[in-house]
């Protein structure tokens, strides 16, 4: 029994075979729900280790060893890490503010809003991770918490632009000097 191509079919195969290899599609999202589900520490820590280039980090509560060790390896690797925190963030037996600041890793401090809320990582500036997900123990053993990282350029530049707001108006290290009695809401 022998097989016979349609002549459209045949220039279809010629043409395929002839064209340059496409790249492999963008991941999709990753997300994490906790408690429960897969583990947002892990999922923040193997895109921590996968970076390259850079890391912007956003943190409000940060009590977790294994993310503030993965950024000091990007650190030790030369990738270009950079941090800012809540000023209570530094404080607290916890804390592992001291242990980045301790191994030269870029700090900066949010004088300026009442909390500085945002718990976001920017890697490579085209990966995106955010949502409620604090980097602390309660967020990844008690409380209910979800996370989202997104492989999107475009959606990291406009990430990466709100970090360089924040670095600007921030104090560099680890410590916030009292906000002003005055800049609270009556």
């Amino acid at each position: 029994m022998s097989l016979r191509l349609s002549p459209v079919l045949a220039l279809a195969l010629a043409l395929a075979a002839c064209a340059p290899p496409q790249p492999p599609p963008a991941a999709g999202p990753e997300a994490c729900f906790r408690p429960g589900g897969a583990s947002c520490e892990a999922l923040l820590a193997s895109k921590i280790g996968a970076a390259t280039r850079s890391i912007e980090a956003e943190v409000y509560q940060f009590t977790l060893p294994s993310l503030a060790e993965a950024l000091i390896d990007a650190h030790r690797r030369g990738v270009d890490v950079r941090v800012t925190v809540d000023r209570t963030s530094a404080r607290g037996n916890a804390s592992q503010v001291p242990t980045l600041a301790a191994a030269a890793v870029p700090l900066w401090c949010d004088p300026v809003h009442g909390i500085h809320h945002d718990k976001v990582l920017i890697v490579d500036r085209h990966i995106v991770c955010t949502g409620s997900f604090n980097w602390s123990r309660n967020a990844e053993h008690r409380n209910a918490e979800n996370l989202i990282c997104l492989d999107d350029p475009a959606l990291a530049a406009r990430y990466a632009a709100d970090f360089e707001q924040q670095i600007a108006r921030a104090v560099p290290g680890p410590e916030c000097p009292a906000r002003p009695r005055s800049q609270y809401r009556k």
